[in-house]
């Protein structure tokens, strides 16, 4: 009997990669560039909030997304409560990405215009759970890629579905359901991730090749996100007021088209007409972990506020069938010309980002400009910083998120938005406290400290915010 062809897997050919030597340069010349402005673009309040959960571990721990914080622990403990040491991760897990995904094709052309998007050359830079996400969601999209070859093969091939009673070996479901389940520790939005695998195993193959199997790899992941099932999955956000905030400047539509370009919404047809058919077995996991997440969150916005960095998910599934759109087409030229066309928005947004957050040439309107807001708030901590380091008394500060930026400035400070840095600040007998002017000391405060004194007054240009921090002695 003559044994059918069988689809080629390119995601085993790792030599695809190593053949394009510009491309690793290129890769290469990347996470050095990451590296040599990583402090040049200041923290976000988010990325402090994970090195305070970092720093604090407690049962509550688990609720905030725990992976995140583990790799900020770790970075920290080696480069200190730094840039460096909180963002240290991020350019590896960048240049790993685009390693694996774009050694699933020879031509590299879309890869090629994506590293000069804002979400590549800007954004990746930031750390939050979105990170340790999409590494587990890319190793399971190619988890799910071999998974779906043996499964095709099994099934075109009788002889094995007699003598071969198991459609694949178990260690390849074990690992499979390792991986969900650190990418669940990561973020719940990885459970859209089982989803996609369920109806793609579910609509394309015979239930008795997989479904032992999946259930097994599902038993696996959720023993390996006990820490977070303790306690409830906060996927909700606050309800959404309007429908056409998808389509405003700060919606996530219009954000999507800025930061990766507007293919992903216009190959939308394309992708759900290719996904109803039957096509390389190798790329059915990237329909489906293209269309299902991406239906989903637009559904999810009309009832609350998805977060536009979730759309990533589907588009590190996306690229690839992107490319291979350039490839296939009979009319390459013309479809390389609207892929150009559609990254066109993404690279004028990425120069303007660029000489923002990092030559301040303050193209983006300032209460626009996130960088720039956060850049003044670091600044305006290390002065403080500078003006009380070596002073005997304590430091307090409110809001938490200026307290984290000042003890990553040099001087360790308390948040008086928790209890403990009441109670603590309560014990001294002196104390100094940072806080938006006027009424800065707190009701709690007041009953423990009969004197007060301003030392300075600190302006803050923000918009909105506090216009004025000031520097006050409170003494008993």
């Amino acid at each position: 009997m003559t044994k059918l062809r069988q689809p080629a897997d390119l995601s085993s050919h790792w030599t695809i990669v190593l053949s394009n030597r510009w491309y690793i340069l290129l890769l290469i010349g990347l996470a050095l560039f990451h590296y040599g402005i990583l402090s040049s673009i200041p923290l976000s309040g988010e990325e402090l909030s994970y090195l305070s959960w970092a720093q604090d571990k407690n049962l509550a721990f688990v609720q905030h997304r725990p992976m995140v914080a583990y790799w900020i622990d770790l970075s920290s403990s080696l480069f200190g409560p730094t840039a460096l040491g909180i963002r240290f991760f991020s350019p590896i897990v960048t240049f790993a990405l685009l390693w694996w995904l774009g050694s699933l094709s020879p031509v590299k052309s879309v890869f090629l215009t994506l590293l000069f998007t804002p979400v590549v050359l800007i954004s990746s830079l930031r750390m939050s759970p979105w990170v340790p996400l999409a590494l587990f969601w890319t190793l399971y999209l190619l988890w799910l890629r071999r998974t779906c070859v043996w499964l095709t093969q099994w099934e075109a091939d009788p002889i094995s579905r007699v003598y071969q009673k198991h459609a694949l070996p178990l260690f390849q479901w074990l690992l499979g359901g390792l991986i969900l389940g650190l990418g669940a520790l990561s973020h719940p939005y990885m459970v859209l991730a089982a989803v996609s695998s369920l109806l793609l195993f579910a609509f394309g193959y015979r239930r008795q090749a997989w479904w032992v199997g999946w259930s097994l790899h599902l038993g696996v992941a959720l023993l390996v996100a006990i820490p977070v099932l303790w306690f409830p999955w906060n996927m909700a956000g606050n309800p959404a007021s309007e429908a056409r905030a998808l389509f405003s400047l700060d919606g996530n539509f219009a954000y999507q088209i800025l930061w990766v370009g507007a293919a992903p919404l216009l190959c939308l047809p394309w992708a759900l007409l290719r996904m109803l058919g039957r096509s390389d077995p190798a790329y059915q996991p990237h329909y489906a972990l293209y269309m299902v997440p991406f239906f989903f969150l637009v559904v999810a916005f009309f009832f609350r506020t998805v977060p536009p960095e979730a759309f990533v998910l589907s588009y590190l599934a996306f690229f690839p069938l992107l490319q291979r759109l350039v490839d296939s087409s009979s009319f390459r030229t013309v479809t390389r010309f609207f892929v150009l066309v559609s990254f066109l928005p993404a690279l004028g947004f990425s120069i303007a980002l660029f000489g923002d957050s990092v030559l301040g040439w303050q193209v983006i309107p300032p209460h626009r400009d996130f960088f720039a807001q956060d850049r003044l708030k670091t600044a305006l901590a290390e002065e403080v910083a500078h003006r009380v380091k070596g002073h005997p008394s304590r430091l307090y500060a409110l809001p938490a998120e200026m307290a984290l930026r000042i003890t990553v400035g040099g001087v360790p400070t308390l948040s008086l938005t928790e209890e403990k840095g009441i109670q603590n600040a309560c014990a001294q007998n002196e104390a100094l406290l940072f806080a938006p002017a006027p009424d800065s000391i707190p009701a709690r405060l007041r009953d423990c400290f009969v004197r007060s004194e301003t030392i300075e007054i600190f302006p803050l240009a923000l918009a909105p915010g506090p216009k004025e921090f000031q520097l006050i002695r409170l003494g008993k």
